[in-house]
């Protein structure tokens, strides 16, 4: 919904925000969404600080993964 009305940044304004108020577990998918709303906003390198941030600080976490992948995807792309 956010995407579609162009809200992004206030999107992650609340996330930022949130995050600290949230659920240990929940954190890992709050940092991934960051991700996802910086590079849908064509911001690379800000999603990759928070894939790498979410792999650092939750490496055990099943999110770390998907971090991990989705940060290769975006180095790969850059590389190009």
């Amino acid at each position: 919904a956010y995407q579609a009305a162009g809200q992004l940044p206030h999107s992650n304004a609340l996330i930022e925000a949130m995050m600290p108020f949230e659920r240990v577990d929940f954190r890992p998918l709050c940092l991934m969404k960051l991700a996802q709303n910086f590079f849908a906003m064509e911001r690379p390198s800000q999603a990759l600080n928070e894939l790498r941030r979410c792999i650092r600080l939750y490496p055990d976490h099943p999110l770390s993964y998907q971090a991990r992948l989705n940060a290769s995807r975006i180095l790969s792309e850059q590389s190009d």
